[in-house]
C-alpha cells in the first residue's frame, strides 16, 4: 500500500534512495519546484484505514447488544411456577371428560381444553412479556416434542379406554401420568431454552 507524504525545501533533481525494504524508489525529480511529493511502501497488513476501525467497533457494539439482549431474554424466561401444574391440571381433565362423558361430553371437554390452555398461553405472555414457540426453539424443541408426544398418546389411550372398555383405574392413571409428565417435560424445555440462551451469547 502507497503512501505519499508532501516535503518541503527538498528540490534536487536526483532520486531518494531506498531505506528500506518496503521502501519504492522515487523517480527523479526534473523541476526545481517544491514541495516534493514521496511515495513509500508499507505493508498492506500495517495500514488499515480509519473507516474500517469505525465499522470494526460498530460491528462490535452491535455483537455486544445482541449478547445483552439474549441474557435479558434468558432471565425473563422464568416460568410462573403454577403455569405448568396448571396445564397439567387442564390436560388430566381432558383424559377424564374424554373418557367417562357422552359425546356431547367429549366434544365439550375438548373446545374447553383448547381455549383454556389458549387463555393460559395469553396469560403467561402477559406475566412475562416473552414467548419462544415450542417447536421453534432449536435443540430445546426436543423438550416441546416430547410434550406433544406424551399429550397425543395419554388423549387417545384414555379415549379407547372410555370407548370400547368399562374399566376406569386406567384412565386415572393416565390423568395422573398427564399432569406429572406435563410438569416435568415443561420445566425442561424452560430450562433448556434458557441455558441455550445465555450459550449462544
Amino acid at each position: 500500500m502507497a503512501t505519499e507524504i508532501v516535503t518541503a525545501g527538498l528540490c534536487q533533481a536526483a532520486p531518494i534512495p531506498a531505506t528500506s525494504s518496503h521502501t519504492r524508489k522515487s523517480t527523479p525529480v526534473a523541476s526545481a519546484a517544491c514541495p516534493v511529493t514521496l511515495a513509500i511502501d508499507f505493508p498492506s497488513w500495517k495500514v488499515v484505514d480509519f473507516p474500517l476501525w469505525k465499522t470494526m467497533l460498530r460491528s462490535g457494539l452491535r455483537l455486544a447488544a445482541v449478547d445483552d439482549a439474549r441474557a435479558a431474554v434468558a432471565d425473563r424466561l422464568v416460568t410462573p411456577w403454577w403455569y405448568h401444574p396448571a396445564l397439567g391440571i387442564l390436560l388430566a381433565g381432558y383424559v377424564v371428560g374424554i373418557s367417562f362423558g357422552n359425546s356431547g361430553v367429549k366434544i365439550a371437554s375438548g373446545l374447553l381444553f383448547a381455549a383454556a390452555v389458549v387463555a393460559l398461553g395469553n396469560l403467561y405472555r402477559r406475566r412475562t412479556g416473552v414467548w419462544v414457540s415450542g417447536f421453534q426453539a432449536g435443540r430445546a424443541s426436543r423438550w416441546a416434542i416430547a410434550l406433544g408426544v406424551l399429550i397425543g398418546a395419554v388423549v387417545l389411550t384414555a379415549w379407547a379406554i372410555g370407548s370400547y372398555t368399562r374399566l376406569d383405574w386406567p384412565v386415572w392413571v393416565l390423568a395422573a401420568v398427564g399432569f406429572v409428565g406435563t410438569v416435568l417435560i415443561g420445566r425442561r424445555f424452560d430450562s433448556a431454552l434458557r441455558a441455550q440462551l445465555r450459550a449462544a451469547g
